[in-house]
């Protein structure tokens, strides 16, 4: 938003210059949310993690690689293998600053440290990731070299190609080979038993690199052990994240005042001490600021 034209008129301009400026109408109430994307634009190009001038950032497979994509849930519906596409592309923020950073620091300038989250723990990561900026700091070992930090960025978004959900954000072809997959398979059925197992998939992986960065920061909870195998603590972590997205995607739409709010807690449990989570006393929209049911609304409806 960029200002009230109006009074219920409010314009929005664009951060991407693919996308015109433009102004939404009639305005009756706005309701501030959480959600945001990360931006750098306020510093000096040299040291932002990403390309300020609205260009995708794009990368290519090693050459004289022979690399080919790890088996998956996928593997099966997904005949023979893809090549990847010659220009892989990075077209989101949190993946621009995941391939420009080495633990944290910018790669074309070390002295800089950027601090931000980059999947579906947003809190926790940045928490690590202080702790990982600390650890820099108070190291002594040297920095690594310009290619030895650019062969560590490699290697991860080698990983990266490796998950599904990440390699269609990047490459094209696998996209497109997505994309034909018919509308009767299990993938476009999210309240299925096989989304669920690529739903898995998807945050082990994201659980797997958080834990390489407690490793390095030597974070006082660890999620994996050196060889990079999740523990029971990583793997409560995957199984409240894959909790989590489907107390979205279950909604029953049998009640309209239903949102993924009014979940059932009964398997949310503390990754720390295993209490677990008490349920609302209520739907939540029907909750006063103090989590009781208001006044005049039957909780038992």
């Amino acid at each position: 938003p960029d200002g009230v034209r109006d009074g219920s008129t409010i314009l929005c301009k664009s951060l991407d210059k693919e996308y015109k400026d433009r102004e939404v109408r009639d305005i009756s109430l706005v309701i501030f949310c959480t959600g945001y994307l990360p931006s750098f634009d306020f510093l000096d190009s040299s040291l932002t993690p990403y390309q300020v001038d609205g260009k995708k950032t794009c990368w290519s497979m090693p050459d004289n690689n022979d690399w080919k994509m790890k088996p998956n849930c996928l593997t099966d519906s997904l005949v023979g293998h893809i090549q990847p596409s010659a220009q892989l592309k990075i077209d989101d923020a949190e993946f621009e600053i995941r391939s420009n950073c080495h633990r944290r620091r910018l790669i074309k300038n070390p002295n800089m440290m950027i601090l931000c989250e980059e999947d579906d723990t947003p809190l926790l990561e940045i928490d690590v990731g202080a702790w990982l900026c600390l650890q820099n700091i108070c190291d002594n070992k040297e920095i690594p070299t310009l290619e030895q930090m650019e062969d560590e960025s490699t290697r991860g978004l080698l990983k990266l190609m490796d998950c599904p959900h990440e390699r269609a954000k990047m490459d094209k072809n696998y996209d497109d080979a997505l994309k034909k997959l018919p509308w009767d398979h299990w993938f476009h059925e999210e309240s299925g038993d096989g989304y669920k197992a690529f739903i898995s998939e998807v945050f082990i992986r994201a659980i797997q690199s958080l834990a390489q960065y407690m490793i390095d920061a030597k974070y006082p909870v660890q999620f994996a052990n050196m060889e990079g195998e999740l523990n029971k603590t990583g793997e409560h972590m995957v199984q409240l994240l894959v909790l989590d997205y489907f107390s979205r995607v279950d909604l029953t739409g049998y009640d309209e005042k239903e949102t993924f709010r009014d979940m059932d807690t009964s398997c949310i449990k503390s990754i720390h001490t295993g209490t677990q989570s008490l349920p609302l006393k209520g739907m939540w929209l029907d909750l006063d600021d103090d989590g009781n049911v208001k006044v005049g609304i039957d909780s038992d409806a």
